[in-house]
């Protein structure tokens, strides 16, 4: 989602690129994973007590041990840095940030020459078809106008207010990230944003164009990425993630995942409210 926000703020006026992102994002991001520490020692504060041959058999792995291929490793530090140097000089290179990551991923392809029969074996199947299948019913929603209406209705309800639209933004995108994918949803949100933010500089003679949409973006980016927490489908690292625990003989059901995603998610949204109200309304 940030990556397509980001983009779609080329040639606004008003750009949005990775150092901006880093900037205006990491103090929010900070304080929210703080306080989800905090929750994570109230909540599995059992499973933080082991016994001492436990703690003896951690103390005792040694991390080198993991690495089986030094080389591999090395290729791949250096893609990933050139990766991260582009991202920050995205704008001076005229080149998308997308275009970026396929570029390393090509050149990791390239300079690693992997067993193909050994990678298509280690992909996980059962994610993707699931991806597929998702995408489809989300695809769906979208063919039929039915992601547009509530997008609209939120610029209905927002009166061209910086205020009301920011919150909207920010609770709708969470809530609806939640639901569906995150993707196409800020994918219909990014024209709506940009006709809210068209119509509140109009309207508002003493905010200026920079101010209106940089309220709007973070709330879009902040709402459809820490929604996505909400649901076992509501972010692709979950599931992911939920396939990888699967793999590993630990089942994650989906009523389980919602017991403490939800939680992390209206308490990750509450405290991005008050960084919006603090940072991007004016007083």
């Amino acid at each position: 989602p940030n990556i397509m926000i980001g983009s779609a703020t080329i040639g606004t006026g008003h750009e949005l690129g990775f150092l901006e992102f880093i900037v205006e994002l990491t103090p929010v991001v900070v304080v929210i994973f703080a306080v989800f520490l905090g929750m994570c020692v109230i909540i599995w504060r059992k499973a933080f007590q082991v016994t001492d041959e436990d703690r003896q058999r951690v103390m005792e792995m040694r991390a080198e041990n993991a690495i089986t291929d030094k080389m591999l490793l090395k290729k791949s530090l250096f893609v990933l840095g050139v990766v991260i140097i582009g991202f920050f000089f995205h704008g001076i290179l005229h080149l998308h940030p997308a275009s970026i990551a396929l570029f390393g991923a090509g050149l990791l392809f390239v300079i690693t020459r992997p067993n193909m029969e050994h990678v298509f074996h280690e992909v996980e199947w059962p994610t993707l078809f699931f991806f597929m299948g998702l995408f489809i019913l989300v695809g769906a929603l979208q063919r039929v106008g039915a992601i547009a209406w509530v997008a609209d209705h939120l610029r209905i309800l927002a009166k061209n207010q910086l205020s009301l639209s920011c919150y909207l933004i920010l609770w709708g995108s969470a809530v609806f990230s939640a639901i569906v994918d995150n993707i196409p949803f800020v994918a219909t949100m990014i024209p709506v944003v940009k006709q809210i933010g068209a119509e509140i500089t109009a309207t508002s003679p003493n905010l200026s164009f920079a101010q209106v949409m940089d309220g709007l973006w973070w709330s879009l980016s902040l709402g459809a990425c820490l929604g996505g927490n909400g649901t076992a489908i509501g972010a692709s690292a979950n599931v992911v993630t939920i396939g990888i625990a699967e793999k590993e003989g630990y089942h994650i059901s989906f009523a389980y995942f919602l017991k403490f995603g939800i939680p992390t998610m209206i308490m990750s949204v509450i405290i991005s409210h008050i960084y919006i109200w603090l940072v991007y309304i004016p007083h």
